[in-house]
Parts: C-alpha cells; structure tokens; sequence
C-alpha cells in the first residue's frame, strides 16, 4: 500500500514544477528566467531590459576578466571598485557588499541616491557575477525610484535568482 502512495505523491510534485522561460543573451554569455511583460533591447554595450508599465531598468553589463589593456578583473578588484562607484551617486546610501550565490558567485550591492537633476530618490541593486567559464564579469543593475520600488525588485530578484552563465 505504501508503494501507490509514494507514486501519487511523486507524480503531484513532478505536476507542480513548472518550466520557466528563459530569455538567453549570445552576446552577453547569460541567459535568465523571462520576465513577462518586459522589452529587451541593447544600449551602450548592455542588455536593457524595461518595463513599459513603470520607470523601471535592469541593466546586464558584460566584461571580459582578462585583456589586454587593463588589470584582470578579480572579485578583489571588481567588488571594491564598484562599491566605489556607488559611494559617488549623489546622496548615495550604500548597502553592501553581500555575497550571493545563484548559479554562479557574486556580490550585492544597494544603494539609494538621488539622480542629478531629480528630486526623488532612486534605488539601485548592483550584482556583479563571476563567470566560471566564460572568463566574464557579470553586472546585473536595477534603477528605480524608491518610491515605486517594489514590483520592479521581485522582477530583478528573479532575473539574479536564475541567472547562468551561457
């Protein structure tokens, strides 16, 4: 009797895993879960990622570790000089950095600032994955004004929750 039970307890959670759709950046070496409703283009080198419904950006930003006119990006270089850069956003609040470990190891940043020539407050989450076989540094950037901060957060969580390496 106990056979049956196990079956029809493995069948209902086999019923429950859904499969996500994955949007897959060649030019980046990255792919995520696909974030409904969202457009994806390209600007200055990046993947940019919109919500139409909102102010709301993620960024993915990707760089080559190693080349031939500057330093190797390691996580001792790359984690300090980022939060550098975010130390410099006017009015910065920085969070971080944290580790994180998706599909790959990184480290995460918050910060709120207020952008020049704004009055609001924005929020920025950087991650910065390390690529483990690509050789490639991984920026994954959320911008936002804090005030209409949370939907555009759940959908970046889940853009750095299943991001890999491609």
């Amino acid at each position: 009797m106990r056979a049956p039970i196990i079956y029809v307890l493995l069948l209902a959670a086999a019923g429950c895993q859904s499969e996500t759709t994955r949007f897959t950046s060649e030019e980046d070496a990255c792919s995520f879960a696909e974030l409904s409703g969202w457009s994806a283009s390209r600007d200055r080198d990046s993947l940019l990622l919109r919500d139409p419904g909102s102010r709301a950006t993620i960024t993915i930003r990707t760089v080559r570790s190693v080349n031939d006119w500057v330093e190797e990006r390691t996580p001792a270089l790359v984690g300090p000089a980022v939060e550098k850069t975010l130390h410099a956003l006017p009015q910065s609040v920085v969070i971080g950095p944290a580790p994180v470990r998706a599909d790959l190891d990184g480290a995460s940043f918050e910060v709120t600032f207020v952008p020049q020539g704004k009055h609001e407050r924005y929020l920025r989450r950087h991650v910065v994955f390390y690529g483990e076989e690509t050789g490639k540094v991984f920026h994954v950037v959320l911008t936002v004004p804090a005030n209409a901060a949370e939907p555009a957060t759940k959908a970046f969580d889940r853009v750095v929750d299943s991001f890999q390496e491609v």
